[in-house]
């Protein structure tokens, strides 16, 4: 290993779905290449009139790193891999599909454009290497490249791609399975109420819902910040505003849910709406299920018969700063009625600079997690609230260029009101609730959204986070964020589902105890500590967000396919050994020949020495 220096990247990884592999996987020894830079369309067209010979890498400028452009390269010479510089973003760029999910939702065979820069190139299996390069590596790599290109003598600046997947050579995920090479995506959907929920009751619920994952080709880069984070961040806020509201006043008690998974087949979603309408627990073993395994058993509480709303959060934050915030309500034609939800949004945006217009008459939903919801209760009545009116207008839906600078914050403090407004029309069935307090009392904290905000898209060293945890060792110990939502874990979580559930914990606790604590244990039963103090009262809960079309097993530890229903998804990650870029000096390919022939010359000239010497040794002169 003297021979080599090591440097990082975000490597483009292999998933296995229902239809085979997608993304990028190399050997267990890599994939190797001299480095060659292009950075503009002036060094693509020398790159084509003289294609470099050998194995290459080449060292892509941000905005050229387009299927169009990669496929083109690959045709062209010997491509082993792509280093993709950082950088400004093109025009549009999404690699999600022209209909996200289309398989999954209520219109399979759609027409349906929704997103008309979607390449689909997220879906699409690599035969190549991809990583992409942060500042840093890049300042210490391009400079190499560029003097490989200032002479065409040897040595070169050759690198080593190795994203070595277990799955490789798996062409099933039922195989992959079996020899514990892979796992399924999934995570926590974090539900919560602000009372509790008595499930033998009569009780009418309103479901606010978003999702808290997103995608993206390089899937540490996956920020999803107006794709997805938007409605998260936006519903969050609510859900701090609503939180002020008499507790026992509520009419129709609100559901505050936070899917994730929905990026890949609405897994989290799917799972939810499964537990909440046919759930029986075989082995129960005190708040968990052993089989099927759930880890928390409280959404046995809810049913889907007791939801009388549906309002989802949805690409909630692309907006000009110049501009009026306009929001768009789809409904599903067919289903429930759903003019009480959108008297409450019209309502909601009185006097305001946030209007809400109503999709046109007819059209198809957009991909959301309540088409899940719709798959089993046709009739439920629901809405969708988005940016857009038919087709996206986040240029960078699912890329690494949906981050900060997409979303508009004063807007999506805007959003984050009407929605809490519009909850509490619902759920007070008026204006006003019975001592007097009008939903145009509340307010929402557009400093708490834009710290939330920062959390999910910017550093994970957030205030918030420290506010949380005030003794969690955070620098240097936690990742970058991302909202891609990994493998799911049957017992752990994943830092944002924890900052998630803590966060909501914490806002809607219903007793402050005044009592300081470092950890949990350090509070009574049923307490919990956050922000350095023990809270009570809390009604926040996770759920399982793994695939129906899996199931785990307890006792073996193992996770079975056990549903091959195209509608549940059978999205997988492999398990791989730690991505690796290693930079070494290569020889001219005419060393490597050469040698041999000049060492064979040599051992035959030492051979014809040795026998010459022997006989003149065995024939001594006289």
């Amino acid at each position: 290993d003297e021979m080599y220096s090591y440097y990082s990247g975000a490597p483009c990884v292999q998933l296995l779905g229902a239809e085979g592999p997608i993304g990028c996987a190399s050997g267990e020894d890599g994939m190797d290449g001299w480095l060659y830079p292009i950075e503009s369309a002036a060094e693509l067209e020398e790159f084509h009139n003289a294609p470099p010979s050998g194995a290459i890498v080449v060292v892509l400028a941000s905005n050229m790193f387009t299927p169009e452009i990669v496929n083109d390269l690959s045709a062209s010479v010997n491509l082993h891999g792509v280093l993709v510089l950082p950088g400004d973003a093109p025009t549009q760029f999404s690699p999600a599909e022209a209909y996200p999910n289309k398989k999954y939702g209520l219109y399979p065979n759609s027409s349906m454009i929704w997103n008309p820069n979607g390449s689909g190139w997220n879906y699409e299996q690599q035969n190549i290497q991809i990583f992409a390069l942060d500042l840093e590596n890049s300042q210490r790599l391009l400079p190499l490249a560029y003097e490989n290109m200032q002479t065409e003598n040897y040595p070169k600046w050759a690198i080593r791609m190795t994203s070595w997947m277990y799955t490789r050579n798996t062409k099933d995920v039922e195989t992959c399975l079996r020899r514990q090479s892979c796992a399924p995506l999934g995570g926590r959907n974090i539900w919560a109420t602000l009372n509790s929920i008595d499930s033998s009751s009569s009780e009418h619920l309103i479901i606010a819902a978003a999702s808290y994952d997103s995608n993206a080709f390089f899937h540490d880069l996956a920020l999803g910040s107006d794709s997805d984070i938007s409605g998260a961040v936006a519903l969050m806020g609510a859900i701090q505003s609503l939180a002020t509201v008499n507790r026992d006043l509520w009419k129709k008690q609100p559901v505050f849910v936070l899917f994730t998974g929905e990026s890949y087949g609405f897994i989290g979603s799917k799972a939810f709406v499964k537990d909440i309408s046919n759930f029986t627990c075989e082995d129960p073993s005190g708040s968990s299920c052993v089989d099927p395994y759930r880890l928390d058993t409280s959404f046995t509480k809810l049913h889907l018969d007791m939801v009388d709303s549906y309002l989802e959060l949805n690409q909630v934050g692309h907006f000009d700063a110049s501009e009026d915030v306009k929001l768009y309500s789809h409904k599903e034609a067919s289903a429930g009625d759903t003019t009480e939800i959108q008297n409450a949004l019209r309502t909601a945006t009185n006097g305001t600079f946030t209007s809400v217009h109503n999709a046109p008459e007819g059209q198809e939903l957009p991909p959301s997690s309540l088409m899940s919801f719709l798959h089993t209760r046709a009739d439920l009545s629901g809405i969708v609230l988005t940016d857009h009116e038919r087709e996206y207008k986040n240029p960078y839906y699912h890329s690494r260029f949906d981050n900060q600078e997409n979303v508009n914050l004063t807007a999506l403090c805007e959003v984050s009101l009407t929605v809490a407004k519009t909850i509490f029309l619902l759920g007070m069935n008026g204006t006003e609730d019975e001592f007097g307090f009008w939903a145009d009392d509340l307010t929402v904290n557009c400093t708490t959204i834009a710290e939330l905000y920062s959390c999910f898209t910017a550093t994970y060293e957030c205030a918030l986070v420290r506010e949380l945890n005030p003794t969690l060792r955070v620098g240097g110990t936690l990742p970058r964020p991302t909202n891609y939502v990994g493998v799911y874990s049957h017992r752990s979580y994943n830092y944002m589902a924890s900052f998630v559930y803590e966060w909501i914990a914490n806002n809607t606790a219903i007793y402050r105890l005044q009592t300081a604590c470092n950890s949990t244990d350090d509070c009574g039963k049923g307490e919990t500590c956050l922000t350095g103090e023990c809270i009570a009262g809390i009604s926040v809960h996770t759920h399982d967000a793994v695939s129906p079309a899996f199931a785990y097993n307890h006792d073996d530890g193992k996770t079975y396919l056990v549903d091959t229903s195209p509608q549940y998804p059978q999205w997988t990650e492999a398990y791989w050994s730690p991505p690796s870029l290693k930079v070494y000096q290569l020889d001219s390919p005419w060393i490597a020949p050469v040698s041999i022939i000049a060492g064979s010359v040599e051992l035959v000239v030492c051979l014809v020495v040795v026998i010459l010497g022997k006989k003149m040794l065995a024939n001594p002169v006289k």
